[in-house]
C-alpha cells in the first residue's frame, strides 16, 4: 500500500518559519473546505482542525497539523495546555500511540527545540511518506535578524528574551554567544564545545539530500511546490479571507554592511560561520 504523503517543514529560526506555519494553516483549511465533509459535523465549541504543539522538557520541539473530525482528541489525557480550541500542548510522553489511527495528520513542523530530536518526533509519522522541506538564509544576514529580534521587544514571549548582552551587532560578533553553525549542530546533535569537522559537514550535507531546500527569498515557492507536491493543489488559487494574516516576525533594528564591521570582526565571523556558509553555499549554489 502506497504511503501517503506529507509535508515537514523544519522551522530555523529567522527564516521565515512563522510565515510558513501560518500558510500551512490557511493551506490545510483549504484542504479542509474542498476535500473533505468534516465541516457537516461542526460544533461551536470545538474545531475539526487542531495544532498539536509537542512538548519535551517543557520546551515546543514540534507541531502536528491533525485534522479531528470526531473530536478524538477530546479524549487525550495528559494535555499540558490549551490555548485555544485549535492550539494544544502535549508533552511527546503522552501521545497517544493510537493517535493517527483516529485523526488525519496534514503536516509536522519541527520546531528549533526539536532538531536534535527530530527523529523521535518522526517515529510518529514512519506510516507516511515524508516530503521534507527547510529554508536557509545566507548566515550574515540571520546573524543581524536574530541579534535584532532577541534584543527587541518583538522577542518578549520568546524564553531567549534578553539573553544577548552585547549593546552593538560588533560586540555580539566578538562575544562567545554569536552562533556558530547551528544547522549543522542541531540537526546532528552537536555540542557547542565539539569543534567541527569536514565529516560532520558531510554527514549534514548526506542528510539534507532528502530534503528541498530553499533559499528564504524563495519561500513562496517553497510553499506553492510543497503542496503542490503533497496534496495537488496550487496555492495560488486559495482564495485567502480576511483573517488570512501572514507574520513574518519582523524586526527593525539596525542592519549594516558586512564591511562596516571592524576588520578583526569580519575575521572572526567568517571563521565561526565557515560551515554554515560552506553549506548554504553549496546546497543553494549548486
Amino acid at each position: 500500500m502506497q504511503k501517503r504523503k506529507i509535508p515537514v517543514f523544519y522551522h530555523v529560526p529567522k527564516n521565515a518559519g512563522t510565515y510558513v506555519l501560518n500558510w500551512m494553516m490557511t493551506a490545510f483549511r483549504y484542504y479542509r473546505q474542498n476535500y473533505t465533509e468534516w465541516l457537516n459535523n461542526y460544533t461551536p465549541e470545538k474545531t475539526s482542525i487542531k495544532c498539536l504543539q509537542i512538548t519535551n522538557e517543557g520546551f515546543i520541539i514540534a507541531k502536528f497539523l491533525i485534522g479531528d473530525p470526531n473530536y478524538f482528541c477530546e479524549t487525550f489525557e495528559g494535555v499540558d495546555k490549551k490555548h485555544s480550541k485549535t492550539e494544544w500542548d502535549i508533552d511527546i510522553k503522552n501521545l497517544p500511540e493510537n493517535l493517527f489511527k483516529n485523526v488525519f495528520l496534514f503536516g509536522v513542523v519541527i520546531e528549533a527545540r526539536g532538531f536534535r530530536c527530530f527523529k523521535r518526533v518522526l517515529k510518529f509519522a514512519k506510516d507516511y511518506d515524508l516530503h521534507q522541506f527547510i529554508i536557509l538564509r545566507d548566515s550574515f544576514s540571520r546573524a543581524q535578524s536574530f541579534y535584532n529580534y532577541i534584543i527587541s521587544n518583538s522577542s518578549n514571549h520568546e524564553w531567549t528574551h534578553g539573553l544577548i548582552k552585547s549593546n552593538t551587532f560588533q560586540e555580539y560578533v566578538m562575544s562567545e554567544q554569536l552562533e556558530d553553525s547551528w544547522l549543522i549542530r542541531n540537526l546532528l546533535d552537536i555540542d557547542d564545545f565539539v569543534a567541527l569537522e569536514e565529516q560532520h559537514f558531510d554527514e549534514t550535507i548526506n542528510l539534507l539530500k532528502k530534503f528541498s531546500v530553499y533559499n528564504v527569498e524563495n519561500t513562496l515557492k517553497a510553499i506553492q511546490d510543497t503542496f503542490f507536491n503533497c496534496y495537488n493543489f496550487d496555492t495560488q488559487q486559495i482564495k485567502l479571507n480576511s483573517w488570512d494574516i501572514f507574520n513574518k516576525n519582523q524586526t527593525f533594528g539596525k542592519k549594516i554592511n558586512f564591511y562596516d564591521l571592524s576588520e578583526e570582526a569580519q575575521n572572526v565571523f567568517i571563521e565561526k560561520t565557515y560551515w554554515d556558509n560552506k553549506l548554504y553555499n553549496i546546497l543553494l549554489n549548486a
